[in-house]
């Protein structure tokens, strides 16, 4: 209205807009509004910069000048300040949340133990001698000065009168780091497993472990280390057995194949996970962001399908394949069905999970080497070294391959290796030149941004030696 409406006592409003156009000729998004402010510029006052923008057509605004209407926009938008309103009460609210305490009950113990019965050949029903808590003869007691029940025997396994705990530790730990445990059966310490290649030095360790021979802390007398798993690594990794070359004679060899004696320096081949984020990490895709859920990186299609293992009643009726970023996370963040393994990781000998694994067997089989050759996640890693070689290795061949080279294995390469990669990347490019198409199938690999610039044959020639170097034994092997 031009002029301001005024009614005594008050009433109620109806609005009709009549349109005479159609009914393919209609206004939306029609807003009204209503006040008793006589002075709507008092009300929504806007300022007079903002006036100066609104007089010029929206088509000769500039980027500045846009910025500037949309940040007014956001102080007087009801739909915007709702939002800010409930952002605020969230606010509040997450802070109340973390300032409050609560509690739950996890587990108690009963006033009067129920009574526990061994099973005459296994039939509950059938009760033989009454069980009482306690552990192993073998080993220590529980302290008399603790209770019979899961605290006590929690305290029992770190008390430092009880060996077992620190030699299961630490011998697990050795294994990590050298391939094999002191004590190779790392899952059995009982008769039936093997004894320690070095006894003394279990023993030793499994002290350090519990009673550091470091200074103790000032806080509660206790060693400054004690049960300190980066002080055990640590120790080990600078050890003089660890720091030894892995290069071994042949007399060596045959005296000891396996390295027991640790007259060498470890090499094993590295585990299942650690190989794809090898791959990842070398031609710079690996996604290192910590936590979070699990991701779906490219699998065999319809595997779960074959299987038998379709869920549609939880809403998983197949393997949702990740996007972006999540494609490359750590293996540790892969989605991991029990019994289906994530294919890549089982040819490479991880566990199915359906059974407790505490040690991997390590196996070399011709399935290995297809896969790290063929496989998308492997591809498309050596598609995008390829592309930092390029991008980044120097000007010619010699310079990228040994750019490449030491992404790889951290080291030079010799002449010999040097002029084994040159030719192959010679016989790649003559090979693509004269397929382009063949090319350019190649380098369609993953969903990873390719440079635009670079040329398709070239960038194909240099994938190939990319898969090459990502499979060399020295790549896959740890030592």
């Amino acid at each position: 209205m031009k002029e301001p409406l005024s009614i005594k006592g008050g009433a109620k409003l109806g609005f009709r807009f009549d349109s005479y156009h159609g009914n393919n000729h209609t206004v939306g998004r029609l807003r009204l509004s209503v006040t008793g402010e006589k002075d709507t510029a008092a009300l929504w006052p806007v300022p007079p910069a903002a006036i100066e923008v609104l007089a010029l057509p929206a088509a000769q605004r500039t980027a500045e000048q846009q910025r500037l209407l949309a940040a007014h926009y956001r102080t007087v938008s009801p739909t915007l300040r709702q939002i800010e309103r409930e952002i605020f009460r969230g606010n509040e609210r997450e802070t109340e949340l973390a300032n409050t305490k609560y509690s739950t009950l996890v587990m108690k113990e009963r006033d009067e133990p129920r009574p526990s019965f061994i099973h005459v050949r296994g039939n509950f029903l059938e009760k033989g001698k009454e069980v009482t808590p306690g552990v192993p003869a073998f080993l220590p007691p529980l302290p008399a000065d603790q209770p019979a029940n899961r605290l006590g025997l929690a305290r029992w396994l770190v008390n430092p009168e009880n060996p077992l705990t620190a030699r299961v530790t630490v011998n697990r730990l050795w294994e990590r780091v050298f391939g094999t445990g002191l004590v190779k059966t790392s899952e059995d310490f009982g008769k039936q497993g093997e004894a320690p290649s070095h006894p003394e030095l279990l023993d030793w360790l499994a002290c350090e472990f519990m009673s550091p021979t470091s200074q103790p802390s000032t806080i509660n007398h206790q060693p400054a280390h004690a049960w300190d798993v980066k002080h055990i690594v640590k120790l080990i990794v600078l050890s003089a057995a660890y720091r030894q070359s892995a290069a071994v004679d042949e007399e060596r060899l045959q005296k000891d194949a396996y390295n027991r004696l640790l007259a060498r320096g470890p090499r094993f081949r590295m585990d299942a996970e650690m190989i794809r984020d090898q791959a990842l990490a070398v031609s710079g895709l690996l996604n290192l962001e910590v936590g979070g859920p699990s991701v779906y990186p490219v699998q065999v299609p319809n595997l779960w399908k074959e299987l038998g293992f379709l869920r549609p009643e939880i809403g998983m009726d197949e393997w949702p394949v990740s996007e972006g970023p999540e494609l490359y996370r750590r293996g540790l963040y892969t989605f991991w069905r029990r019994v289906c393994t994530y294919p890549t990781f089982a040819t490479f000998d991880a566990p199915s999970r359906d059974v407790c694994t505490s040690r991997r067997p390590r196996t070399d089989t011709p399935l290995q080497a297809l896969a790290a050759l063929n496989e998308p996640a492997f591809l498309e890693a050596a598609r995008v070294l390829a592309q930092r070689i390029l991008l980044h290795g120097g000007s010619d061949p010699a310079q990228k391959i040994e750019y490449a080279f030491r992404l790889c294995l951290a080291r030079p390469p010799t002449k010999p290796e040097r002029e084994r990669l040159l030719n192959l990347l010679q016989l790649q490019l003559k090979s693509f030149e004269r397929d382009a198409k063949s090319a350019e199938e190649l380098v369609h690999q993953g969903s990873a941004e390719r440079p635009a610039n670079l040329d398709v044959r070239q960038l194909a020639a240099w994938m190939m030696v990319g898969n090459v170097l990502l499979n060399l034994d020295e790549t896959l092997t740890k030592g």
